[in-house]
């Protein structure tokens, strides 16, 4: 299986796709490779983050033809609800109607704000990339120090997974969503306090939500799955198809990172 694979060759894969052979950026590609993808993609970063950790998902996507869109915001000095603003004002300089979203981790919780005051109709597919949908054991567990709550800001505290106003009030997705989650730590303290399966900050189990279409768990940590290839791959296989496909073969991978059909 594709989440099984090994990272380095996995990397090799992507690497000589982005630089060599695939699509030129704003070249045109077949129906069936863009088929039902919006032409714009907008990346949302996650909790301490900046816009440069997506950067080869950025590069990845703008080698399909898609108008890449990346938010920067300041998540450890505002609320959710500001930086949910932050959001809307990146999706309102895509030309497309609408837009396809991929977020890490609290990015997704920053999507789900977006869309309980602004139209979520504007989202063609979004796929969260190790969201704490069910909050974070790690922010009740440390909540009460000053140092962390100075540390993850305003937006962080409201992630704590005793279930706040905030996250508890979002409700099921009204979009089409993928959710991406790992199981690899690289974390041993926080597993220790995460239950069961987790990627180092986030537990499996709370990545999923109410509404969602579709939900793998790949081999990645919390910290890189923006840029794992296998993430990258299964990504582009949502926006594509709506669902995942826990069988893509190395070609299958090598075919999507290159923007060919088929």
């Amino acid at each position: 299986m594709t989440a099984r694979m090994a990272y380095p060759a996995l990397i090799g894969l992507l690497t000589a796709a982005l630089v060599s052979g695939g699509a030129a950026h704003g070249a045109a590609q077949s129906p069936e490779a863009l088929d039902t993808v919006a032409p714009c993609t907008v990346l949302v970063h996650g909790l301490g983050r900046s816009s440069a950790s997506f950067w080869v998902a950025e590069r990845a996507f703008e080698r399909l033809g898609h108008q890449v869109v990346s938010v920067d915001y300041p998540s450890t000095e505002i609320t959710l609800t500001e930086a949910a603003e932050y959001l809307d004002t990146a999706m309102a300089t895509c030309e497309a109607t609408q837009v396809n979203v991929v977020t890490h981790s609290m990015g997704g919780i920053v999507l789900r704000v977006w869309a309980k005051t602004h139209d979520p109709a504007r989202v063609a597919r979004a796929v969260m990339l190790s969201p704490p949908n069910a909050g974070s054991v790690i922010v009740e567990t440390f909540d009460g120090y000053d140092l962390f709550r100075d540390h993850v800001g305003p937006a962080g505290t409201e992630l704590a997974a005793d279930v706040r106003d905030t996250i508890a009030g979002l409700g099921p997705v009204p979009f089409d969503l993928g959710v991406i989650a790992g199981d690899v730590s690289l974390n041993p303290v926080f597993s220790g306090i995460i239950p069961g399966p987790d990627d180092g900050t986030v537990a499996v189990a709370s990545t999923r939500v109410e509404g969602m279409a579709d939900h793998i768990v790949l081999h990645t940590s919390h910290t890189f799955v923006m840029n794992n290839p296998a993430v990258l791959a299964q990504t582009m296989t949502f926006l594509h198809t709506g669902k995942f496909d826990a069988d893509l073969s190395y070609e299958d991978m090598r075919a999507l990172w290159r923007g060919e059909s088929g």
